[in-house]
């Protein structure tokens, strides 16, 4: 019989596999403008989400942080993670501070929403990415800080 720890090791790496494969497969897709009409749209929807987001992460909150996140990505990125990426993060950059420009577009099945922030030490492009789960209610299924 399998022991629990190589079970749940296997769990782990089937898990990391999978978002590897995720993220390779977003990189690989074309990237798409979205409408007027759905910028109008999903603009302030996407937004919110991406400011609620970095607030939670200035202030170490990991609940609020995740929130949004969609099942692979709290899977992926949990506390202890979170904490991890996150003094890493504050070491190399600094806290966020502001937002100079938003722009959206369509990859695949996904919003992308890419930030140009600025830190407290140097700017740094946040890329998240949307999941639409019902009619204008979206998840986090991909987030990097690229500094």
């Amino acid at each position: 019989m399998i022991s629990r720890k190589f079970a749940m090791i296997i769990v782990a790496v089937v898990v990391v596999v999978i978002v590897f494969l995720s993220f390779y497969y977003l990189s690989q897709v074309k990237i798409q403008s979205l409408t007027e009409k759905e910028k109008k749209e999903i603009y302030p929807i996407a937004k919110k989400i991406v400011d609620e987001m970095l607030q939670a992460f200035n202030e170490g909150n990991y609940t609020k942080f995740s929130e949004n996140f969609n099942l692979q990505m709290k899977n992926s990125l949990g506390k202890e993670k979170f904490v991890e990426v996150r003094n890493k993060i504050i070491s190399d950059v600094g806290l966020y501070v502001s937002t100079k420009n938003m722009q959206l577009f369509k990859r695949d099945n996904y919003i992308g929403v890419l930030y140009d922030t600025e830190f407290e030490k140097k700017p740094v492009k946040v890329e998240v990415y949307l999941e639409k789960t019902d009619n204008l209610t979206f998840q986090i299924a991909g987030l990097w800080f690229k500094y």
